[in-house]
């Protein structure tokens, strides 16, 4: 790892007194990178508050406890489990334990507030904005059947988040017996619980909706999901090579360079994120398609609405664990991808790295602070931003799409 690190130094122009672990708060404070990134932890606890208004929904709503309140005892056996497993490893990380952390521990109400999604409320507001329409027939059966598919949609986002985040993939080489059977109880842990939560979910769908087409939807974005995630497997299987899309996958596939020249903006929109854009895109048209029009330019509408929220969500995410040090840095991310545009000769280092060793991911994160690629990535975020606009243009004008249109706005 040291002669990969003196190979890496050159190419980044950098010395090895420059690198501290304080390095990053001064990039951040001389290029400000941060400045006008549209934060949901920052802005989201006053726009939920007031969605939550519009929708005539609690706050906390969406706070994976209060959706599966009859439950409750098995989240918290869940979250019991997570402990003890951190008391097992003694020391050995694991995703799983900050993954459930994040989802089961609890907080403030302001600061659950501020973690919780917004991407459920956005789907109510959806919806709500829809009722202005003169041929929508949207009852009030209809509304609760949304909410509850709003609701649902949340469950399997987060099911889609834990397996992403919470699922170590151990190369085929991997010598250490001991270490990888305590790690795989954590990825049995994630395994249950990520399929706990899609189980729930459809089966509610289906006996409170009662609407067989929600899993022409429902189905294509898990579809979609499983098909994003396993390519990696069989195209291991057979013997192709193909970059990793997890932070935690680094087996014998991600070894060579060739494999990064695949790499661009559409791989990333992709494989990016937790792989979900199509579920926030394909809920939006359905719960769009829910109210009854007669016109399908509505869902046509509402698709590339979510579709182009969540990549700009995607980008913020990305843009976020370049400058906070303490998050885990995903090799597919969008800023990485934009350096190795202009920086081709990096991929071949890329391809070498261990996405555990600090040391590294630290010069990543300053060869790619220090570059061009920030500022062409939040153009990206403006370009996703009108894209979200020009679809809420069709919709009504009220109260419902102004907040749509705060949540989605962005301006460099």
């Amino acid at each position: 790892m040291r002669t990969l690190i003196r190979s890496i130094k050159p190419l980044l122009q950098i010395s090895s007194s420059s690198v501290c672990p304080k390095y990053q708060a001064s990039v951040i404070n001389e290029r400000n990178v941060w400045k006008n990134v549209p934060s949901k932890s920052i802005a989201t606890s006053a726009t939920i508050e007031k969605a939550a208004q519009l929708v005539d929904t609690d706050t906390l709503h969406f706070d994976i406890r209060n959706l599966i309140p009859k439950e409750n005892d098995l989240s918290m056996s869940a979250f019991n489990k997570v402990s003890q497993l951190r008391e097992n490893l003694s020391g050995i990380s694991h995703p799983i334990i900050p993954v459930a952390q994040e989802i089961f521990e609890a907080g403030s109400g302001e600061t659950r507030a501020s973690q919780s999604s917004l991407g459920g409320f956005c789907l109510l507001l959806l919806a709500k904005s829809l009722q202005a329409v003169p041929t929508a027939n949207v009852s009030s059966e209809i509304w609760e059947k949304q909410k509850i598919f709003a609701e649902c949609c949340e469950m399997i986002d987060k099911a889609m988040y834990i397996h992403h985040h919470a699922i170590i993939d151990f190369p085929m080489d991997f010598k250490n017996v001991s270490l990888m059977n305590a790690k795989n109880s954590g990825n049995k842990l994630a395994v249950l619980g990520g399929d706990y939560l899609f189980s729930f979910s459809i089966m509610r769908l289906a006996s409170l909706v009662r609407q067989t087409n929600v899993f022409d939807f429902i189905g294509a974005s898990i579809d979609g999901f499983c098909i994003n995630h396993f390519d990696q497997k069989y195209a291991l299987d057979r013997n192709e090579e193909l970059p990793p899309t997890s932070a935690f996958v680094h087996s014998r596939h991600s070894q060579n360079h060739h494999s990064w020249d695949l790499v661009d903006k559409n791989y990333w929109e992709k494989f990016g994120g937790y792989c979900s854009t199509d579920l926030l895109a394909y809920s939006c048209q359905y719960i769009t398609k829910m109210a009854n029009l007669t016109s399908i330019r509505y869902d046509r509408a509402a698709f590339k609405f979510g579709y182009n929220l969540r990549l700009l969500w995607n980008v913020k995410d990305d843009l976020q664990s370049f400058s906070d040090e303490k998050s885990q840095l995903n090799l597919i991310s969008l800023p990485l991808i934009e350096y190795l545009e202009e920086n081709p000769n990096f991929r071949n280092i890329i391809a070498q790295i261990n996405p555990s060793d600090e040391e590294s991911i630290a010069m990543i994160r300053k060869a790619v602070n220090n570059s061009g690629a920030i500022d062409r990535c939040q153009k990206y975020m403006e370009e996703y931003s009108k894209k979200c606009n020009k679809a809420l243009e069709l919709f009504p004008e009220c109260k419902s799409r102004d907040i749509l249109e705060f949540i989605c706005n962005y301006k460099p």
